[in-house]
């Protein structure tokens, strides 16, 4: 079972798919969540090309159809971290991917 950080991720990436920039500021409003957990969400989705980021603004990657979306990259991760069970494990493990 994948863990909620995957419906946090969805979320945050579906309202980028508008296809406008928006601040973390804007995201953060828009979503609810606090700086930092949007930060790791922000980083997630730049670092697997799910979205891009220039001069502090993000978006969501229109320029590459091939990209998956966030929650089918968390399932492959998810295949190299079984058996972490909790959110904090999973997003730890998350961030030391290449």
């Amino acid at each position: 079972m994948l863990p909620s950080g995957v419906d946090v991720t969805q979320m945050v990436w579906s309202i980028m798919s508008e296809g406008d920039w928006h601040s973390p500021q804007n995201l953060a409003k828009r979503s609810g969540l606090d700086s930092s957990r949007l930060g790791v969400v922000l980083d997630f989705l730049v670092k697997y090309g799910i979205a891009e980021s220039t001069g502090g603004f993000v978006r969501a990657a229109s320029t590459n159809a091939s990209a998956p979306s966030p929650s089918q990259v968390v399932e492959i991760l998810g295949s190299f971290v079984e058996g972490v069970t909790d959110e904090s494990s999973f997003w730890s493990v998350v961030k030391r991917c290449p």
